[in-house]
């Protein structure tokens, strides 16, 4: 009794160390991306085009969707699953994580139609530029409230079921990946600026050769 007592206090004690160390390693990961973004972009009309599109899903889901998960789906999801067992509990999870997916969806679609009225709501002293340049972005990114909806369904049973080391580990990857993309889409729009550059130069240089010998 008293070894199982011990290996569950030593379990407990390794899943908060996990914990911590991957929570710490998602924090430095952001601020390392953040400061990423500040170098590359600093506060030029396309950072804040950035900002405003990539800030417009989250709000809306948070205000319609993240508390009603954390509410109202996990308690329900706990309840069942002790009173009714694993197989209800699936079968009440599939059928909401099919409804949030639905839901979402729509949202998404019915954003992406007036992404242009939201960029105006969200920004209003944007100039045109920026707001053009932010609702192309918007449209890109609202699908992401469909995928954050399932994401953080799933999420939710995962922590329901006491497995908390893949939803930790969502936000290293999550930062992994977007500094990742910085780095490479960074040279791949460098090496497209360097070759614009040159066939400008080369057009130019044809233009003046034609006038020499005219």
């Amino acid at each position: 009794m008293f070894n199982n007592d011990k290996e569950k206090h030593s379990s407990t004690l390794k899943s908060i160390g996990y914990m911590m160390f991957i929570i710490v390693i998602a924090k430095i990961l952001g601020l390392i991306r953040n400061s990423i973004q500040g170098i590359y972009y600093g506060l030029s009309m396309e950072a804040n085009a950035f900002t405003v599109a990539s800030l417009i899903p989250q709000t809306f889901f948070d205000i319609m969707f993240a508390s009603v998960i954390s509410a109202s789906f996990i308690p329900v999801l706990n309840e069942c699953l002790e009173k009714k067992g694993k197989e209800k509990s699936f079968e009440f999870a599939n059928k909401f994580v099919n409804f949030i997916g639905i839901i979402t969806l729509l949202l998404s679609l019915i954003c992406i139609i007036f992404a242009n009225n939201i960029v105006l709501w969200f920004a209003p002293g944007f100039d045109e530029k920026t707001i053009i340049l932010s609702v192309k972005l918007l449209r890109i990114m609202l699908p992401t409230i469909f995928l954050t909806g399932i994401t953080f369904s799933l999420v939710s049973i995962l922590q329901s079921y006491h497995k908390f080391g893949i939803p930790a580990a969502l936000s290293v990857f999550f930062n992994g990946i977007i500094i990742f993309l910085l780095f490479v889409f960074k040279q791949i729009f460098r090496d497209i600026w360097a070759c614009n550059n040159v066939f400008n130069w080369m057009g130019h240089a044809n233009c003046d050769t034609d006038s020499n010998i005219i």
